[in-house]
């Protein structure tokens, strides 16, 4: 800087300081030295395996960690599956062979029905992937809530498409056989490569593959009304299914909130007093109705909720409800399997360590702060087990089905973003946040995020490392 008079100085100090916070974070705010020592290149966003560097790093980040997040910034993205197979890959060879991901219930039985016995007709009938019912009562049921936009259609099309592409690769990943002892978890310089000396290939996971569940509310929120008529099936002649199946038909002439007090009212019955029902089914069968029962209960009061109230705030309560519902399908998961490894999918801010931290919402728009999320509430009890990788991509196009046009959107790289400040780092990268110093963009209130789920807050206080990908597409076909 030229040598000023010392009040001009302190003016220009002033004015570059006021410019700095207009412009939010620009990469010359990360320490250079910093991140090029954190990072590992990522070579080839599109690969379904990792390359040795960022394999070795994904190793170092895992070890001793029982539960892995895998956040995503966008659910209609392409670059999400290649990132989520590689890593998966990976860490099935440290003993992580259960998923749990943001779908709901009823749909990620059919999933796990899928990987573990290949049957394609359970993946068929996912109903987030476009299933629509077989029977007319079943269609019923489905049909009002799938796209009525024939670009929303289209769009649906390509995300099941990715879907399932997805699920197959996964239940490709089973070993018919003991792996080679060179492969074992904690290996030294065992590659990701297929085909390369000593590299697991196609054929990472345990005898039995990997198991799956969802966690979340039906987006599709009839999905659960077949699960229960299968449920009551085999006990069909005993009053009290009997009793169920009427109170559970839908009713001509009624509309989505009256069906919605309807089954919920049913499903608070049931919760109250499962006694008749454990004595008429017995305890496994009770118990899986009355899940299935609170699971279908909640996915049409959150719909219900939404459809309300469009404004955020307003819908900040059911919003909450649902994250409720996550906890308490973790805590059971977790009650059941005490020494199995996770990994959880789903969306960045649901996967959070603090997510009270985190206000939902750009920090220049409509927001609103952050609940306890299912990340925050798994991560408290057991602060040391839990890794969280997030994927930040932040510019390109994806997909946006909400009836309106286009549905193929601009992802913006926004200047005052967390993005921002990366993507002078190269494209595609793996940085460690643990090793951070204090007082980065990272422990500080900044926007990050997608049009679909922006965000703002501390980052670094709510991600373990980030997988910073530049450029995104929508899913494809």
């Amino acid at each position: 800087m030229p040598d000023f008079p010392a009040p001009a100085r302190l003016a220009l100090t002033a004015v570059a300081s006021l410019a700095s916070l207009l412009l939010g974070c620009a990469g010359t705010q990360l320490d250079p030295a910093w991140v090029t020592a954190n990072r590992t290149v990522w070579r080839d966003p599109e690969a379904e395996t990792l390359d040795p560097a960022v394999a070795t790093a994904i190793d170092h980040l895992v070890a001793g960690k029982r539960i892995v997040f895998l956040g995503e910034p966008d659910h209609y993205i392409h670059e999400k599956y290649p990132y989520r197979l590689a890593i998966l890959r990976r860490l099935s060879r440290h003993g992580f062979h259960h998923l749990g991901m943001e779908i709901g219930t009823s749909d990620g039985a059919r999933i796990d029905r899928y990987l573990d016995s290949g049957d394609e007709q359970a993946l068929a009938r996912v109903a987030l992937f476009g299933y629509a019912g077989k029977s007319p009562e079943e269609r019923r049921e489905l049909e009002r809530f799938q796209p009525r936009v024939e670009s929303d259609r289209a769009a649906l099309r390509a995300f099941a498409a990715e879907e399932r592409r997805f699920f197959r690769a996964l239940r490709a990943l089973r070993t018919p056989s003991a792996p080679d002892a060179s492969n074992a978890p904690g290996a030294p310089n065992a590659p990701d490569t297929p085909g390369a000396p000593g590299a697991p290939g196609p054929t990472d996971v345990e005898e039995g593959g990997f198991r799956f569940f969802g966690y979340d509310t039906d987006a599709i929120a009839g999905s659960a009304y077949q699960d229960l008529r299968d449920t009551l099936a085999p006990v069909a002649g005993t009053p009290e299914a009997t009793a169920a199946a009427a109170r559970l038909a839908l009713v001509r002439g009624e509309d989505l909130s009256q069906e919605t007090l309807r089954v919920v009212t049913f499903s608070d019955e049931v919760s109250a007093d499962p006694s008749p029902y454990v004595t008429a089914f017995g305890s496994e069968r009770a118990s899986t109705f009355q899940d299935q029962l609170h699971a279908l209960s909640e996915s049409l009061l959150f719909m219900v909720g939404r459809l309300q109230d469009p404004r955020p705030l307003a819908q900040r309560r059911f919003y909450e409800r649902r994250e409720t519902f996550m906890h308490r399908r973790l805590d059971r998961w977790l009650a059941a399997h005490p020494r199995d490894k996770l990994v959880l999918l789903g969306h960045n801010t649901h996967l959070s360590r603090a997510s009270t931290t985190l206000s939902v919402g750009p920090s220049d728009g409509e927001h609103m702060p952050m609940w306890r999320s299912i990340g925050t509430h798994v991560t408290e009890p057991r602060p040391t087990e839990v890794l969280a990788l997030w994927l930040l991509a932040p510019e390109g196009t994806h997909f946006m089905p909400d009836g309106k046009q286009p549905v193929v959107r601009d992802v913006p790289l926004r200047r005052n973003s967390l993005e921002a400040a990366l993507a002078p780092f190269g494209d595609a990268f793996l940085l460690d946040l643990r090793r951070r110093p204090p007082g980065t963009p990272f422990d500080e209130v900044h926007d990050h995020g997608n049009p679909s789920s922006y965000g703002h807050g501390p980052v670094g206080r709510n991600a373990d490392a980030l997988v910073f990908f530049r450029r995104v597409s929508p899913p494809r076909e």
